[in-house]
């Protein structure tokens, strides 16, 4: 077939697919939009649920080969005093952040990825192939990518002003500890491949990639905001949710506009890559000024950054409905009634307050560990 005979039969099944959209049954049509919206928020449930999974079989296993090496060694050893031993061990582990770090890694690399590919098997409205797809060309995308720095410095502040009103910093220090780099270099690489390979990458695939298009077959903009929030309450505790929100919002931005979730990839790369690796570069470069020049560096990225970034979006403008997509996917809703299909839709869906609700009480939990300390 010849290249105007492709062209007219892509137009003709446009074409139907469009008058099929605008004939539909409008009942049909808030069940479609619904059930798109619930599998978004599924898909976040079940990425938890699954990295909770793969973290209790991982510690499970680390205690059975601990349990078995002991009666090995110790072949006369008591019930009592072996169970003793396999607790104390555990306690261990859980003040390791190697072993913390590791488990966490991987818990994230298969929750994320597998509540992808599940929900994605699930919905049947769009393939990964599309979400990675070339991105489109994007005016001064780098200003873009490069931007996220002033978002982090404007987080950053937010948290100290948070945490001085408050006293509490909403995490505790096991997990603080986490991110912290020491001598040991095999820990350092953990470090490293989590939170600046694994976690961008995946969180992208999920928040970004399926769940911003789960939500936008009506509309992008709505989409864009409501996948922001709910990957802000993803960050479980309350000094992020509302960094984690802003994050969403321009990693959201990037990925419309470029049709790809492969810019947003990148940024989140860059923001994770300068919020693990500023601190110990300055401290080994500066050492008893390090402090100084932290400050320095946060307020040029502050101004620096933010200025990037305020120069991309008016350069690109806001989203457009029609043009700034990844996939392919549409439904038609009656004129003047978008709002019953986007945030009335996604706000009677039980399983969105079932996702908050889990989060919430996590975020509270990790509140209470601090004990207000100030």
């Amino acid at each position: 077939m010849d290249n105007y005979g492709m062209d007219a039969s892509y137009g003709a099944q446009a074409e139907m697919k469009q008058q099929t959209m605008q004939t539909e049954d409008p009942v049909l049509i808030k069940r479609k939009v619904r059930n798109s919206y619930g599998k978004a928020c599924f898909a976040m449930i079940l990425q938890l649920l699954i990295i909770l999974a793969v973290s209790i079989v991982i510690a499970s296993v680390a205690n059975a080969m601990y349990t078995t090496q002991l009666m090995r060694e110790t072949p006369g050893l008591q019930q009592a005093e072996l169970m003793q031993k396999t607790q104390e061990h555990a306690k261990e582990l859980a003040q390791n952040s190697l072993y913390l770090n590791t488990l966490n890694g991987v818990g994230y690399l298969i929750g994320n990825l597998a509540a992808v590919l599940i929900s994605l098997a699930a919905l049947k409205a769009f393939k990964m192939k599309e979400l990675v797809s070339k991105p489109r060309k994007v005016q001064l995308i780098g200003l873009g990518i490069f931007g996220i720095l002033g978002l982090q410095s404007v987080s950053l502040l937010i948290q100290g002003l948070i945490t001085n009103i408050t006293g509490m910093t909403g995490m505790n220090e096991q997990i603080s500890s986490m991110m912290g780099f020491s001598e040991d270099m095999i820990a350092n690489v953990v470090i490293f491949v989590y939170f600046v390979i694994v976690a961008p990458v995946t969180e992208e695939l999920l928040c970004r990639g399926f769940v911003l298009n789960a939500l936008a077959p009506v509309d992008r903009r709505f989409a864009l905001i409501a996948s922001s929030v709910m990957f802000g309450i993803m960050h479980g505790n309350f000094n992020q949710m509302f960094n984690g929100a802003l994050l969403g919002l321009v990693l959201g931005y990037l990925a419309l506009k470029s049709g790809s979730v492969i810019p947003a990839i990148a940024a989140h790369m860059l923001n994770n890559f300068a919020a693990v690796m500023v601190g110990p570069a300055i401290t080994a470069i500066a050492g008893e000024n390090a402090d100084t020049v932290t400050g320095i560096w946060y307020v040029l990225m502050l101004v620096a950054g933010l200025a990037a970034l305020i120069v991309f979006v008016l350069k690109n403008k806001w989203i457009d409905n029609d043009a700034d997509r990844m996939v392919e996917y549409d439904i038609a809703v009656p004129e003047g009634s978008k709002g019953e299909y986007t945030w009335k839709a996604l706000l009677t869906r039980p399983t969105f307050w079932i996702f908050v609700v889990i989060y919430v009480i996590y975020a509270i939990s990790m509140v209470s560990s601090v004990g207000g300390a100030q």
